[in-house]
C-alpha cells in the first residue's frame, strides 16, 4: 500500500531555500553593512577637513585654536554617532527581512503542499494569517516537535527584536527585557536601570546577525524530507475548523 503523502520539501526545494537565504544574507554584507566598516576613520577625516576649512579664515587676534579643535570634535562625535545609528538600523533591516523571507518561505511552503489535497480558502488564510506559535503548533502536530530542536530558541528571539524593531513598546520589548538582557544596552537582569530602559535600548550585533541566520539555515536542514499517513499526522483545532468551513462551502 502507498503512503499518501501530506507534506514534502525535496532535495531541489531545499537546496533553493538555502541558497536563496545565503545569496540575501552574503550582498546584505557586501551591498549594504560593509558600508560601515570603518566609521571611526570616516570620523576623523571629518575632523580634518572642518579644521582645514577654518584654517583659511582663521584671525590669530580673534580665534581662539583650542575652541576651533573643540568644535571639531563636537562635529566628530555628531558624525560618529549619526552614523552609528544608521548602521544599527540598517542591520535591523536586514534582519527583518531576513526573518520576513523565512516566514513566508514557510508558509508558502506549507500552502503549496496542501493545495495538493485541499484548495479550500479557509484553510489558504489561516495559513497566511497563523502567527509564530501556531507555525510551530501545526508542525508539531504533523510529527515534527520543532520547538524542541536547537534553532528554535534563535528563532524566537528573532521574531521578538523584529516586533520591537517595528513597534517599540510592547509585549515582545518586555520578555526581552526579562528573558533577553543581552540585547539591550548596558542592561543585567533585575538590573536598577530596568526602570529606564526603551525599545530605542535595542542594541543588535553582527554575532547576534549570524546567530539568527544560522538558526534560519538549521530550521530548513531540519525539515522532514516527507510527512505521510504513515507518520500519524494530526492538525490543531483551528486547522480543522478551517478545514471544516471548507468543506461546507464545499457541499453547499
Amino acid at each position: 500500500m502507498i503512503d499518501f503523502v501530506y507534506f514534502e520539501l525535496d532535495d531541489f526545494y531545499r537546496s533553493f531555500l538555502l541558497k536563496r537565504h545565503a545569496f540575501y544574507c552574503s550582498q546584505s554584507e557586501i551591498r549594504l553593512l560593509s558600508q560601515f566598516g570603518d566609521i571611526e576613520s570616516e570620523s576623523d577625516k571629518l575632523t580634518e577637513h572642518w579644521i582645514q576649512d577654518q584654517d583659511a579664515n582663521f584671525d590669530p587676534d580673534r580665534d581662539d585654536p583650542a575652541a576651533i579643535y573643540d568644535r571639531a570634535n563636537d562635529k566628530a562625535v555628531e558624525y560618529y554617532g549619526l552614523l552609528s545609528d544608521m548602521r544599527d538600523a540598517t542591520r535591523l533591516n536586514v534582519i527583518t527581512g531576513m526573518f520576513h523571507l523565512w516566514e513566508k518561505d514557510v508558509r508558502d511552503w506549507l500552502w503549496r503542499q496542501i493545495r495538493h489535497w485541499h484548495r479550500g480558502e479557509n484553510v489558504k488564510r489561516k495559513i497566511w494569517s497563523m502567527n509564530f506559535s501556531q507555525l510551530f503548533e501545526l508542525l508539531e502536530y504533523l510529527g515534527w516537535n520543532a520547538s524542541r530542536e536547537k534553532f528554535y530558541a534563535m528563532l524566537n528571539q528573532c521574531r521578538l527584536i523584529v516586533n520591537v524593531y517595528k513597534h517599540g513598546e510592547g509585549a515582545s520589548f518586555e520578555e526581552i527585557k526579562v528573558n533577553y538582557p543581552q540585547y539591550l544596552r548596558h542592561l543585567l537582569p533585575y538590573s536598577k536601570w530596568q526602570l529606564h530602559v526603551t525599545y530605542a535600548d535595542l542594541e543588535i550585533s553582527d554575532i547576534h546577525l549570524n546567530n539568527f541566520s544560522n538558526a534560519i539555515v538549521e530550521f530548513w536542514q531540519s525539515v522532514p524530507n516527507r510527512i505521510s499517513d504513515s507518520c500519524d499526522p494530526q492538525f490543531p483545532q483551528w486547522f480543522k475548523d478551517a478545514f471544516n468551513k471548507d468543506q461546507n462551502v464545499s457541499n453547499n
